[in-house]
């Protein structure tokens, strides 16, 4: 059941349905905690990290995110994009070294996992070096997510990484 509510809920956020997606987030949530289902439980609380993100509510990000990593049940995927979620809400409320801590787990998990999506966070550690002034780190990881970006064909994340560059 958990697995149809976020099936649900992806669906709602495709149609820019906002109110029908977080119903059905908190429906898979009910489910997965009578199912004792821990990867559904780990896979909602990311994305609910990462919709809090998108709406700038920083501080329900990070709390999101952290559920999300105790739930984890050792889904590496999962943990990986909740760090990720964390890092950005982190970096967008000036809390840096938060943010480098997340980060770094993040994209050592994704490189282990051998995903492409390390690209995300690789943009966000350059916007980290770029905010610290530490320029030479920063064309590197903006570099870095370029590439990977051109490789999985993302190009919301290739388009931030050439405009880390441009910078």
């Amino acid at each position: 059941r958990a697995a149809a509510y976020v099936a649900a809920a992806l669906v709602a956020a495709g149609r820019g349905d906002r109110d029908r997606n977080e119903q059905a987030y908190r429906l898979g949530l009910e489910a997965a905690t009578e199912a004792a289902d821990l990867v559904q439980l780990a896979r909602i609380h990311a994305n609910l990290s990462s919709k809090a993100v998108e709406e700038g509510e920083y501080r329900l990000a990070v709390a999101e995110a952290r559920l999300a990593l105790s739930a984890g049940a050792g889904h590496r995927f999962f943990s990986a994009l909740a760090r990720s979620n964390e890092a950005e809400a982190h970096l967008r409320l000036g809390q840096l070294d938060e943010a480098l801590a997340a980060l770094t787990e993040a994209i050592a998990t994704y490189t282990a996992l051998g995903s492409l999506d390390a690209a995300v966070p690789s943009v966000l550690l350059g916007e980290l070096y770029r905010q610290r002034g530490d320029l030479i780190r920063a064309r590197g990881a903006f570099e870095r997510a370029a590439a990977l970006t051109e490789q999985c064909g993302d190009t919301h994340a290739l388009v931030h990484s050439l405009c880390g560059l441009a910078r």
